[in-house]
């Protein structure tokens, strides 16, 4: 099953690893008793049962890692981030828009390293204040990178992925917990996840497709992928 968490505005999930089993945070505006400022209401249960309430002095876990979270038919913003776990210190998933996604990927899976794989013209069509993300990211002392890649474009990609697939091993090297982002993280950014495996970390070409594809429902242009891969190992043989 793949690790995924979802985040909207005002919700977040946690999972205490158990087989089947996970604690969902629900947030309700109205209620100021979160000391974000929001309500909160702890459940327990699976993703394919009707959740139980709380057991008598039990605490949910705390450990970010995999969960269901569906957002409230009304009431929220539905704007929602997601992401998937590929490896321990590497999740992909979507465009963070705002202080407040930045601060969960923080809080939750402990980001400390973000690259950005979208372009000007994404920013824009999304109306992100991007000056003001930029900061925050900065004030969280998070490592931000950029490196922009058309979305449907393989020609583009087939020339940045190396470079993406590059800086993004840097930043393991470094230590750091890394957030790979496109817009919509079903393309670019699971693409460069493979090429991170494929090249920088020893994996079969075959192995990490399907490993990345396992733990996100994703389609990246696998034949630019593979042509990418290829050409890496040759340079480096």
């Amino acid at each position: 099953m793949p690790t995924t968490g979802v985040i909207g505005w005002g919700c977040a999930a946690w999972t205490d690893f158990r087989p089947g089993r996970f604690a969902r945070r629900e947030v309700d505006r109205k209620n100021p008793a979160d000391d974000r400022g929001l309500g909160v209401s702890w459940q327990r249960g699976s993703p394919r049962h009707r959740p139980e309430r709380p057991r008598a002095g039990e605490k949910p876990a705390r450990r970010f890692d995999a969960g269901v979270v569906k957002l409230p038919a009304s009431g929220f913003d539905t704007t929602v981030i997601n992401f998937n776990l590929i490896l321990p210190d590497l999740y992909v998933g979507t465009c963070p828009q705002s202080t407040l996604d930045v601060k969960r990927l923080k809080t939750g899976p402990r980001i400390t390293a973000i690259l950005n794989l979208q372009t000007d013209a994404d920013i824009r069509t999304l109306n992100i204040d991007w000056p003001r993300l930029e900061q925050f990211y900065l004030s969280q002392d998070q490592v931000l990178r950029r490196w922009p890649i058309r979305d449907f474009d393989p020609a583009h990609l087939e020339t940045r992925l190396a470079g993406a697939a590059e800086t993004a091993a840097q930043l393991l090297g470094a230590g750091h917990r890394l957030y790979v982002h496109c817009t919509a993280g079903v393309g670019r950014a699971p693409a460069v996840a493979i090429a991170v495996l494929a090249c920088h970390q020893g994996w079969s070409l075959d192995d990490a497709c399907t490993h990345v594809r396992g733990q996100r429902s994703c389609a990246p242009y696998l034949d630019i992928v593979d042509a990418v891969v290829r050409r890496q190992s040759s340079d480096t043989a």
